[in-house]
């Protein structure tokens, strides 16, 4: 996934990579992978398991906060935290009441005073918006799916994915006047694809196509008579018959291919894992003072304390208002309609993007020849 990269790109040199190395998540080589935007399944572990832990360091900070506002939501999210159970429809209840997002929101602007602690949230926004987007995909939401990839655009813009700004604005456009009965179906879940009847699977059709290509790879498929075009041929026209003769051969023995409905995450050993790492990720990111109040207030290195330089931390927290307004401006230059005859010509659509080249903490460390 693209976005795994943009997000690769921003945290770059921030001592993410460090912390995931030092915690034992990822080895040195996987980290890299993970920042490039390569290696999916790790990558978006580690980001989960970080924004867990993130979460835990700063909702301290922010009880004190409510109690002072609204003694009452106090209340009821201490009692929340405190239950042993999982009830998650009532921790969800309780984050979505307006009052909280109220006090959430002003809370966050009061951040943004402390540039390491306003880089931090900004990392969380970005794993939510990763999250929203896997959510949309994995579930079927189609509301969710175009709410997400539109927070994606301006990132996509800002760290110079050209193609994803510029094709991506369109994209939306076009699902935005969807016919009725397309945008029905698409509301019920069919702009993705579902194989098994476990939960949390489904994937873009294209990716389903993976499957199909995987079929063709196992034993009894088309390895060593490609170069034999009739022995292909065979195979190809005859698949659907023999696949309906081995599902039949599977009901008739009572044979259940299905798989397992608990999705792989939910495991008790993968969730133990999962909960040491995520312990050892908060003891890391609480040495290193992410959200304290003993935070340096200039934008530096959770790991080596290199500072950034005032040309860097102006490119990292203004990253996603750059990127909005950059691509505002290419929606109303190259899509909008003029309203004056004599508004000077506006650039076409497939005119050249010029890149940002935006600054981060892997600016630091690049050697000048």
């Amino acid at each position: 996934m693209k976005y795994l990269k943009v997000i690769g790109q921003h945290m770059q040199g921030s001592g993410l990579d460090e912390i995931w190395i030092e915690s034992g998540i990822l080895g040195r080589n996987s980290a890299e992978h993970a920042m490039s935007g390569n290696a999916y399944n790790k990558a978006i572990r580690a980001h989960k398991l970080t924004f867990q832990a993130l979460w835990r360091l700063l909702l301290p900070q922010f009880l004190p906060v409510l109690q002072q506002k609204d003694s009452e939501l106090h209340e009821v999210l201490s009692a929340v935290m405190a239950e042993s159970g999982e009830d998650y429809e009532h921790v969800i209840s309780t984050l979505k009441a307006s009052q909280f997002q109220e006090l959430m929101t002003e809370f966050v602007n009061s951040m943004s005073e402390n540039a390491n602690s306003a880089f931090w949230w900004q990392y969380l926004d970005m794993v939510s918006t990763l999250l929203m987007f896997t959510r949309a995909q994995r579930d079927g939401l189609w509301d969710l799916h175009l709410v997400s990839f539109k927070r994606m655009l301006p990132w996509f813009m800002h760290y110079d994915h050209i193609n994803y700004a510029r094709w991506g604005s369109i994209y939306l456009a076009e699902m935005n006047q969807l016919p009725a009965e397309v945008l029905a179906e698409f509301k019920q879940g069919n702009f993705v694809v579902k194989r098994s009847a476990a939960k949390f699977n489904q994937v873009d059709p294209d990716q389903s196509q993976e499957w199909l290509n995987a079929t063709g790879k196992r034993g009894g498929g088309i390895v060593g008579i490609t170069k034999t075009p009739t022995a292909l041929s065979r195979w190809a026209l005859s698949y659907n018959l023999r696949s309906h003769i081995a599902a039949e051969t599977r009901v008739m023995y009572n044979v259940h291919t299905e798989e397992s409905l608990i999705h792989k995450e939910c495991h008790r050993s993968r969730k133990k894992q999962d909960n040491d790492h995520e312990n050892t990720l908060f003891c890391l990111l609480n040495q290193a003072n992410v959200f304290s109040a003993q935070q340096s207030t200039t934008l530096q290195n959770i790991a080596t304390k290199d500072i950034a330089t005032p040309e860097i931390e102006e490119s990292l927290l203004n990253a996603s208002h750059n990127g909005q307004t950059q691509l505002n401006a290419f929606v109303k230059e190259r899509l909008m309609p003029g309203n004056d005859e004599q508004d000077t010509p506006k650039l076409k659509f497939r005119d050249p993007i010029r890149k940002n080249k935006a600054s981060t903490f892997a600016t630091l460390y690049k050697v000048r020849r």
